[in-house]
């Protein structure tokens, strides 16, 4: 089989062609000299035929490095797209050879570009073989988000998590801490108490004894020990952002991915198609990566066959309009704290008077309102409304889990699935369950 170095060496020199060519070349005939492993396939109506492979002996195959990889840099400043099998043997090289200069070229300039979703693919299948699996989960299914959206919330995908686990499904969550918030999955279950450092078979094991198991992205990815730190240097947004929610170790076969701008919603879920995914529903509501009650939206549902556009409106399932300061977190330890009350069901005269409409305590709230010069949604929040939003909020995001795993028909269904779950204190025990069974699993 062709070594990586040599595979690249043959990438960088059909490159060179296909500038050479490019202006006399419409689209789909420039495809076809990117394909280098696409013998008898065809793009509309004009065959793909390999370029003749260059010996492996030629200076570009085998010189230095930076020789072999400048026509690839070349091609990515022409703006010229690197096919699925491409990225994929550029990100192997790039990984072998842990040169920082052109990893942080490589990344750069690939945003600049636009990523596609075939580099996208690429590039998640050169990490996911290097990653360190873990196997035998089964149907589980992970709720994930790019990150890099901003907001500083309260770890709402991470309880989503765990409420979805006590309404039934296996979770296989995979996770980091902090790069752009304050808090980040690991920080928050470890706050918890949850113990993050845990290997394959301790995963396993939390899978099956309470519902959920944590895969601590470094431990499984090292790979990362040589791009995070070109990527912490860099200080900008880069595919990886888009990659992480395709590495779960576990392949989980069913995904909700939350993304940080409208933009990538397509690209993201086209991705995952590719990919290989069951399903996958893609999110991204009113600028954040999650389903939240800020607003109406829609989210892309992915199948193998197909992907369909599906619209929502959380007023349709009776979850009322918050703000985004109703969602806003802090560090490690007050979002876990957070997490506890809204796992525990806490409730409230203030949350029953949201949901109920209940006159009289519409009323004791305006007299506080009045009281402190607040507004009455500012007063709700003052009083308890803080943890009712995250919980509603948490809902919605268990809700989406639910459907994508054909653990309910509809969205609506989620809904009250996750609202039933919430108010039987399934969820807290759930919580209780995990961090029991993962430090005793260390």
């Amino acid at each position: 089989m062709m070594s990586t170095a040599s595979f690249c060496g043959q990438l960088a020199s059909s490159l060179s062609v296909t500038r050479s060519r490019r202006r006399h070349l419409n689209w789909q005939t420039r495809r076809c000299f990117f394909n280098l492993a696409s013998a008898g396939r065809s793009y509309g109506s004009v065959a793909v035929r390999p370029l003749r492979a260059l010996s492996t002996t030629s200076a570009l195959g085998t010189g230095p490095l930076e020789v072999r990889f400048n026509e690839v840099i070349e091609s990515l400043v022409d703006r010229i797209d690197l096919s699925e099998e491409e990225a994929e043997a550029c990100l192997k090289l790039l990984l072998n050879e842990a040169n920082e200069a052109l990893i942080s070229a490589f990344l750069v300039l690939l945003r600049a570009k636009g990523e596609t979703f075939q580099e996208i693919v690429g590039l998640a299948r050169a990490m996911i073989e290097c990653a360190v699996k873990v196997n035998g989960i089964g149907d589980a299914v992970d709720i994930v988000g790019t990150g890099g959206d901003g907001a500083n919330t309260v770890n709402i995908s991470t309880g989503a998590s765990i409420l979805t686990a006590a309404a039934g499904l296996n979770v296989a969550k995979q996770g980091n801490r902090s790069s752009s918030s304050a808090c980040g999955s690991a920080d928050v279950l470890e706050a918890l108490g949850v113990n993050i450092q845990l290997g394959p078979e301790e995963v396993k094991c939390c899978v099956k004894e309470a519902g959920i198991g944590f895969m601590m992205s470094p431990l499984y990815h090292p790979a990362m020990k040589i791009v995070g730190p070109v990527r912490k240097k860099l200080k900008v947004k880069t595919v990886f952002n888009i990659l992480g929610p395709m590495l779960n170790p576990a392949r989980v076969p069913y995904t909700v991915v939350g993304v940080y701008h409208e933009d990538i919603v397509l690209k993201m879920a086209n991705a995952l198609q590719k990919f290989g995914m069951k399903r996958a529903l893609v999110v991204h509501s009113k600028g954040l990566d999650e389903i939240s009650p800020l607003g109406s939206g829609y989210f892309l549902d992915v199948t193998p066959t197909a992907i369909n556009k599906l619209y929502f409106d959380p007023l349709d399932s009776g979850i009322p309009r918050c703000t985004l300061d109703d969602l806003k977190g802090g560090g490690p330890q007050f979002n876990a704290e957070v997490l506890r009350r809204v796992l525990s069901g806490e409730k409230g005269p203030i949350a029953d008077a949201l949901v109920s409409k209940n006159a009289l305590s519409y009323k004791i709230l305006a007299s506080l309102a009045s009281f402190y010069s607040l507004t009455i949604h500012r007063a709700a929040r003052e009083v308890c409304g803080y943890i009712f939003h995250i919980t509603l909020v948490t809902v919605l995001n268990a809700a989406a889990a639910l459907l994508v795993a054909g653990h309910v028909s509809n969205f609506s269904e989620g809904v009250a699935l996750a609202q039933e779950t919430h108010q039987s204190g399934k969820a807290i025990d759930t919580l209780t369950s995990w961090i029991a069974v993962s430090n005793v699993s260390s």
